[in-house]
């Protein structure tokens, strides 16, 4: 728990920071979001120096805070907040992961670097923070045994569910190429990794008027996943899709079942 605590703050530390982009297109360019760091090249300065001779054939650093683009189209902003929905796929027997409660939330891009292949397109890779809730509303729960094992089974008789989630954290690297459909709208695509960090259980209901609550930590996940994405947004506002095959948890140790996921997502 205390390394989930502490990837957290390090990563939002980073939103502080500074996003590095050349004029040009091509190269690889280092981003965070919020603040603009410009480097002008030495050709740049010298056409800026016709109205002051005193800064030609030198490189200058501008701070800013506007975003980055071109004067067609503008630049994607890479770092997100999404909130989405998710729905089991491939799930075992037993397995019925509800959508309705199921839910993600996911800071994308926290870092980034990215390149600009064209007028219109754009390569990025970027590394951010996820957490994940697979909630069973049925009538059958996550049970961790003696042995560490996870199991589906029924609750117990008379018992009132209200839900039982495993809850994932997730260090993210996706890797996607952006396409401009217009001077504010971006379509991007491409797949995304998952350092999956943490995994827990809990359940709860209800039996004889009195509230139960089961907890575990330490279960038998699958520490790297790969996924495929896609979002479209218009000033900055837009709608995800996420396929994930891979199955959340080992299968020799707990049922199987991977997740897609359908969201609203808001760069900053």
């Amino acid at each position: 728990m205390k390394r989930h605590l502490l990837s957290v703050i390090m990563c939002a530390a980073c939103v502080c920071g500074i996003t590095a982009q050349e004029e040009n297109p091509g190269g690889w360019d280092f981003n965070i979001p919020f603040v603009n760091t410009h480097s002008s090249s030495s050709s740049s300065a010298a056409s800026a120096g016709s109205s002051s001779s005193s800064t030609s054939g030198t490189s200058s650093i501008e701070l800013s805070v506007i975003p980055l683009g071109g004067d067609e189209y503008k630049h994607p902003k890479y770092c997100s907040f999404g909130l989405g929905w998710i729905a089991g796929t491939g799930q075992a027997d037993g397995v019925n992961i509800d959508m309705g409660q199921s839910y993600e939330l996911e800071l994308r891009n926290i870092l980034c670097v990215d390149s600009h292949l064209g007028n219109r397109t754009w390569l990025s890779l970027g590394l951010g923070i996820d957490w994940r809730n697979y909630r069973m509303t049925g009538r059958n729960r996550f049970v961790k045994l003696d042995n560490g094992d996870l199991v589906v089974g029924p609750y117990p008789e008379g018992a009132d569910p209200k839900f039982s989630r495993i809850h994932t954290f997730s260090l993210s690297m996706p890797v996607q190429l952006h396409y401009a459909l217009g001077r504010h709208c971006h379509i991007s695509l491409g797949p995304e990794l998952y350092f999956n960090t943490y995994a827990s259980l809990k359940t709860r209901y209800r039996i004889d008027g009195e509230k139960r609550k089961e907890k575990a930590k330490g279960l038998h996940r699958n520490g790297v996943t790969v996924g495929l994405g896609c979002d479209i947004s218009v000033y900055g506002i837009g709608v995800y899709y996420k396929y994930n095959p891979c199955h959340v948890l080992k299968g020799d140790f707990a049922p199987e079942f991977g997740s897609m996921t359908v969201g609203m997502k808001i760069s900053l």
